[in-house]
């Protein structure tokens, strides 16, 4: 019984799906023909392609004469600490005109107070009678160094 079931089965269903009310879709005769794209004029040359330049020429050397009496302007900063240690005054100094600090680990506890009004040379001068240190100012090297008195170093 089975197997003429399945028989049936299999005899009627390619009948049903060959028999489904799909329809192709129609070509119309009367569709536009496109021709290929062609241009008229030549492509546009790319923006500023060839440069004039000046033939090349040796520099001058960059060797501005240096003389002694002049120095770097610096800001005028209002510098005022109270009771703070000098390696602290040191960070503020140096941070006044973003360069680097460093203070000597002798008298880095050594406590310091000062408002005074100046260039951080002339503040330097001020903490170095005050403290009774060498403050260095390394404009090249962008550094403040707080030294004991006597080991001063360029």
């Amino acid at each position: 019984m089975k197997p003429v079931l399945t028989l049936a089965i299999l005899s009627v269903l390619p009948g049903l799906i060959a028999c489904t009310n799909y329809e192709r879709p129609t070509v119309k005769k009367d569709m536009p023909a496109y021709t290929i794209a062609t241009r008229q004029l030549p492509p546009e040359k790319p923006y500023s392609m060839t440069r004039w330049v000046r033939p090349p020429q040796v520099l001058p050397p960059r060797q501005a004469p240096v003389r002694a009496s002049s120095s770097y302007i610096s800001p005028v900063v209002h510098y005022k600490v109270t009771d703070i240690s000098l390696k602290e005054a040191a960070l503020v100094l140096a941070a006044t005109t973003r360069y680097r600090s460093y203070c000597s680990s002798l008298i880095a506890d050594q406590r310091l107070t000062l408002d005074s009004l100046g260039t951080i040379d002339e503040l330097a001068e001020e903490i170095e009678t005050l403290a009774g240190i060498d403050v260095i100012i390394d404009h090249d090297s962008k550094e403040v160094r707080f030294l004991k008195r006597g080991s001063k170093t360029a």
